[in-house]
């Protein structure tokens, strides 16, 4: 399929993935061994892509993406798409079928619309994507597509569609890995060092590993598994359905499992985390674990927009969001939500607003982290990674503090000098 212009927006349901999508747009959150914006681009195929996301994230996402963000310059027919839509065969089947001026919408959300020029280009402007107001310029039809919901389900749809690393990249030659399984399905972008004893095992599924990685000895890793490029696995035990995102570091004696990891994220040390999904730029200390599993083995409820939702699932670890920090030691409970530039020590058995440094097991008072000791940190973990901190950086950490003061505020967060007594 492709399409003259495709524009993706995100909509109101961006909160269901808080904290995640504090400091991202939906459309940015990992969905297999890719985002769910280059999923649509690469399957869809356009001439030309525009998004739609708030405003505080524009100049931020224009310098990831280097899409247009928030202007209505649209050239053509115009595929419109909800970020939330899974573009597989059946999806991109059902968008081929859309006539010019007829939208999709399934259970009170726009799934997507075909417009002309004009009237794309006003509905863009306006942000009119809500099947009600659609109505008036377009024909309504209901349809049975998958829109993610929540981010556990991120996490579920990854470990399945991971299968799609054995089309990627080339087959390994090299003799350092003992490969378990059939050898065509350990995939490489080339230029890969390795230390031996490491073991890949793909009887589950492949396993893909990106360009400029190193994995020293004793590593196992279980397919299926994605690891993006410049990727440094010491001695590790990566388990079936993890993706660890570009320039992370993961050390001796850390286990993954089902887990999403995003760039630049460092776990150098012993520690475990199963079923969760972890942003980038965060450090987790040596020692931290995550629980993905209640005492009762019942299901795991997460809290979302101030309600208890029932996951439907027995195990499930936590939802980190970008530039967390987490002390030597740290013990992070099921279901558990930590707010982007937050500090976390001792046990984690709430939810965590962004900018916090907690450690209420400690006997700390949760306390508001300062906003210039976040610029400044992020500044210095950039340049560890040789990554420059720009303008929009600073902007969307100066603005993403102001949006959320009032959470802080009702979460009990002190504004004052973080001491342990």
């Amino acid at each position: 399929m492709s399409v003259t212009t495709l524009c993706v927006f995100e909509d109101e349901r961006y909160e269901n993935f808080l904290p995640l999508t504090y400091t991202k747009a939906t459309f940015e959150l990992i969905c297999g061994s890719k985002t769910l914006l280059e999923r649509a681009v690469e399957l869809l195929r356009p001439q030309k892509v525009l998004l739609v996301a708030r405003d505080y994230l524009v100049e931020k996402l224009e310098e990831r993406t280097g899409f247009v963000v928030n202007k209505a310059e649209v050239e053509g027919q115009v595929l419109v798409v909800n970020s939330r839509l899974l573009i597989d065969s059946r999806a991109l089947s059902v968008l081929d079928s859309l006539k010019l001026g007829e939208a999709l919408a399934s259970e009170g959300s726009l799934v997507a619309m075909k417009l002309g020029e004009g009237v794309a280009r006003g509905a863009i402007a306006n942000r009119i994507f809500e099947p009600k107001l659609v109505k008036s310029f377009a024909s309504v039809r209901e349809v049975d597509l998958k829109l993610v919901e929540y981010p556990w389900q991120l996490i579920e749809l990854t470990s399945e569609l991971l299968g799609e690393a054995s089309s990627m990249g080339e087959r390994y030659e090299g003799g350092e890995i003992k490969v378990l399984g059939d050898p065509n399905m350990l995939r490489t972008a080339g230029d890969v060092k390795v230390e031996g004893p490491v073991v890949v095992d793909v009887r589950k599924g492949p396993v893909y590993v990106g360009r400029g990685c190193e994995i020293e000895g004793c590593t196992k890793i279980e397919g299926p598994a994605y690891i993006g490029d410049n990727c440094v696995i010491r001695g590790a035990y990566i388990r079936s359905g993890c993706y660890i995102g570009k320039v992370c570091r993961i050390g001796v004696g850390s286990e993954l499992e089902k887990t999403i990891i995003s760039g630049y994220t460092n776990k150098q040390h012993l520690g475990f985390i199963g079923h969760s999904y972890v942003g980038e730029w965060v450090n987790i200390g040596a020692g931290t674990n995550v629980s993905d599993l209640k005492n009762t083995y019942g299901i795991v409820k997460v809290s979302v927009r101030g309600a208890k939702v029932g996951t439907g699932l027995i195990k499930l670890g936590c939802f980190v969001g970008d530039h967390v920090k987490t002390s030597i030691g740290t013990q992070i409970y099921s279901g558990k939500k930590i707010g982007p530039f937050s500090h976390v020590h001792g046990f984690v058995y709430e939810d965590v607003p962004p900018f916090t440094i907690w450690a209420k097991s400690l006997g700390a008072e949760p306390t508001e982290l300062a906003l210039e000791s976040a610029i400044e940190t992020q500044k210095r973990m950039y340049e560890r990674r040789e990554v420059s901190q720009t303008k929009a950086d600073v902007e969307l950490v100066r603005r993403l503090f102001e949006l959320t003061a009032e959470e802080r505020a009702k979460s009990g967060v002190k504004r004052e000098r973080f001491k342990l007594t």
